[in-house]
C-alpha cells in the first residue's frame, strides 16, 4: 500500500531566538520634550522657579514649626507681650486711704501714743494727754505734694479743752497741715494706713481765707407773696420742710420729691425769690401753658420757740401746666452768668446781666409715687 505524501503543517511556536539584552531607556525630563518655537531655552528656568519656591515653602513651614515649639518651651512663654511702661507723668497718683490725716491729727491733739507710732514716721515726742480732744474731723483740701508719691492735707477740728473735773469746753475749730508720704519700696498694706506715714508732726496754721462773692445769673427779683408763683413755692416749702401735707399736689408729673421726714422745722416763709431772665414772669399772673422759668428760692425756717431763723435757697426749675404752677426739678446748682457775661469789664449790677435761662433741668427719675 501506497503512503500518501504529508502535508507540511505550519508551525505557530516561534522558534526560540537569543535575545540580545538591551540597556534601559534613560527617564525622559521636561528637557527632552521638545519646546514649541518661541519658549525654547525657558523650560529649565520654569523648572528651577518651580523647585525654588517649593523649598522656600517648606522652609517658612518648618520655621514657624520650630518658633512655636520654641516660644511654648520657654518660660513664660504664653503669657503675651508685656505691657509698655506707663510714664510717671500719665500714671494716676494713688492717695492715701481716707481719714489718714484726721486720725493724725486727732491722735496728736489727744496725745494718743499708739496711735502715733502707727501713722508718725518721724522721732515721736512726749505730748500731753487727754487735755485737748477733737469732737470732730473733716479734710478741707488736698493736693499732691511736689515730690512723688507725697500729699498735702488741710484738717479741720472741734478742739475741745479738758478740765481736771472731766469737764470740757470749746475752743473752735482749728486747722493743721500735715504731710502723708509712702517710699517707692514700700508695697505690701502694712500699718494703719497701708504703709502712708507722716514724716512730721502736724503744723497748726491759720484760719480759711473769706470766699469770694460769687455772681448768679438770675437778674428778675420776684414778689414773695400775693401772686400764684409765690403761693406755690410757700405751700410746697412747708410741705417739704414743715411736714405739711400732699407734697406731691406741687410736683409736675413724673416727679417724684420725698419730703423731709422728721420735719426739722416748724415754720417756713418764703424770703427771697429771683429768676434767671424771666421776661414772661412780668406782671405776676399766671403765664401761659408750657412756660418754663429758672428760680432760686430763700427761705427762713424756725425750729419750735428758738429764736432766730435758718435760711436755706434752693435753686429750682418750674413750669405752667393747666394754669397753674409744679415744680419739676430742685436743680443740683444755681444757674451761673456765662462765659461772656462773667469775662466782661464794666458794671456788675445784676441788671445788667443778661438771663441765661435755656429751660428747666430735666425732671429727677420718679422713684415712687406719681401723680
Amino acid at each position: 500500500m501506497r503512503r500518501r505524501n504529508t502535508a507540511s503543517v505550519p508551525s505557530f511556536v516561534a522558534t526560540p531566538q537569543a535575545v540580545t539584552p538591551q540597556p534601559p531607556a534613560a527617564a525622559e525630563s521636561l528637557d527632552d520634550w521638545p519646546a514649541p518655537d518661541g519658549l525654547r531655552g525657558s523650560s529649565r528656568q520654569q523648572a528651577m522657579t518651580g523647585r525654588g519656591l517649593y523649598a522656600l515653602l517648606w522652609t517658612l513651614l518648618i520655621g514657624a514649626v520650630g518658633l512655636g515649639l520654641f516660644g511654648v518651651a520657654r518660660p513664660g512663654g504664653s503669657r503675651g507681650p508685656a505691657p509698655s511702661a506707663i510714664p510717671a507723668s500719665a500714671a494716676p497718683a494713688q492717695q492715701p486711704p481716707g481719714g489718714c490725716a484726721e486720725l493724725l491729727v486727732a491722735a496728736w491733739l489727744t496725745g494718743d501714743a499708739p496711735v502715733l507710732a502707727t501713722l508718725l514716721g518721724a522721732e515721736q515726742p512726749r505730748l500731753p494727754q487727754r487735755q485737748r480732744t477733737a469732737t470732730r474731723t473733716y479734710t478741707v483740701s488736698v493736693q499732691p505734694g511736689p515730690q512723688p508719691a507725697t500729699w498735702s492735707y488741710v484738717v479741720g477740728a472741734d478742739v475741745a479743752a479738758t478740765a481736771k473735773n472731766g469737764g470740757s469746753t470749746a475752743v473752735g475749730i482749728q486747722f493743721f497741715a500735715v504731710t502723708l508720704t509712702r517710699r517707692p519700696a514700700t508695697t505690701t498694706a502694712d500699718g494703719t494706713c497701708a504703709g502712708w506715714s507722716a514724716p512730721a508732726l502736724p503744723a497748726q496754721v491759720a484760719g480759711l481765707a473769706p470766699a469770694e462773692r460769687q455772681e448768679l445769673a438770675y437778674d428778675r427779683t420776684l414778689s414773695t407773696s400775693g401772686q400764684p408763683l409765690a403761693d406755690t413755692l410757700s405751700r410746697f416749702f412747708t410741705a417739704l420742710l414743715a411736714g405739711g401735707p400732699e407734697i406731691e399736689r406741687y410736683l409736675a408729673p413724673g416727679v417724684s420729691l420725698a419730703a423731709v421726714t422728721p420735719a426739722p422745722y416748724t415754720q417756713v416763709r418764703l424770703e427771697r425769690l429771683a429768676a434767671a431772665g424771666g421776661e414772661q414772669l412780668r406782671g405776676g399772673q399766671v403765664p401761659a401753658d408750657g412756660t418754663q422759668a429758672r428760680l432760686l428760692a430763700t427761705v427762713a425756717a424756725t425750729v419750735g420757740e428758738q429764736p432766730g431763723e435758718w435760711r436755706l435757697t434752693y435753686p429750682l426749675s418750674m413750669a405752667v401746666r393747666g394754669g397753674r404752677w409744679e415744680i419739676t426739678a430742685i436743680d443740683a446748682a444755681p444757674v451761673l452768668p456765662s462765659a461772656d457775661t462773667s469775662t466782661r469789664t464794666g458794671s456788675s449790677r445784676p441788671s445788667d446781666r443778661p438771663g441765661t435761662s435755656s429751660g428747666p433741668a430735666p425732671a429727677p427719675a420718679a422713684s415712687g409715687s406719681t401723680r
